[in-house]
């Protein structure tokens, strides 16, 4: 009975040792593809980053022109994976700094104005990082007013979040000019 049950252990114990051995060879063959993107990644100019910040941005106007065919949730989440990426590439940033992140979160919000995750990370990477209070603020006021308490769940929070920029950047945006009521 014993030789029974290991007879039944050896396929599956060969199907795992097969799987475990395509994945460690995927992963080998794109190593090198993965440094040669971080080597680009910190040998490129700030005009060159630059000009990617230039494409980025036509795209991002692109995608707000086009049109969605009824998949609007689906765009804005397309273009909060964008976002991801830009604001996660750290070497471009520290040259060149986050100047699109407003253009992002404007792009996100017209599809999707129910998007919760976009305006925590607004208020985050516009106002901390772009040092945009003004913008963040401009685009609270543009699409909290599309909300409703209870669309989406905890909308209030969104509300709550405009009311901590008013505060902390009240200054800043009192010298800006933007209305900080709407």
């Amino acid at each position: 009975m014993v030789g029974g049950d290991r007879q039944n252990w050896f396929p599956l114990l060969s199907k795992i040792v097969v799987a475990l051995g395509c994945v460690l060879g995927i992963g080998l063959l794109q190593q090198p593809q993965l440094d040669r993107l971080k080597r680009a990644a910190t040998d490129a100019s700030p005009e060159e980053l630059r000009q990617q910040d230039e494409a980025e941005i036509v795209y991002l106007n692109l995608v707000q022109q086009s049109p969605t065919f009824g998949f609007d949730n689906l765009v804005a989440d397309w273009i909060f994976l964008d976002f991801l990426q830009y604001f996660g590439d750290n070497p471009a940033r520290n040259q060149i700094g986050y100047e699109l992140s407003p253009e992002y979160f404007e792009a996100i919000l017209n599809h999707d104005p129910y998007f919760r995750d976009a305006y925590l990370f607004l208020s985050g990477s516009t106002t901390l990082y772009a040092g945009r209070p003004d913008r963040t603020i401009e685009i609270m006021n543009e699409h909290i007013s599309k909300l409703s308490p209870r669309v989406p769940d905890k909308a209030f929070l969104f509300g709550a979040t405009k009311a901590q920029m008013n505060c902390c950047f009240w200054e800043t945006v009192r010298r800006l000019n933007v209305p900080l009521r709407q």
